[in-house]
């Protein structure tokens, strides 16, 4: 399940470098990852 949400993450990642906004893609990833990181505990 985590995984999806990365491979998710990945691409709203790559769509969003693609539209230039690159601030908002970090925040997506960044939030994606900490996401990950509480359902892992």
């Amino acid at each position: 399940m985590g995984l999806q949400h990365f491979e998710e993450a990945a691409a709203v990642f790559q769509e969003t470098l693609r539209g230039g906004s690159q601030p908002d893609a970090a925040w997506e990833l960044h939030f994606c990852l900490l996401q990950l990181t509480l359902q892992d505990q």
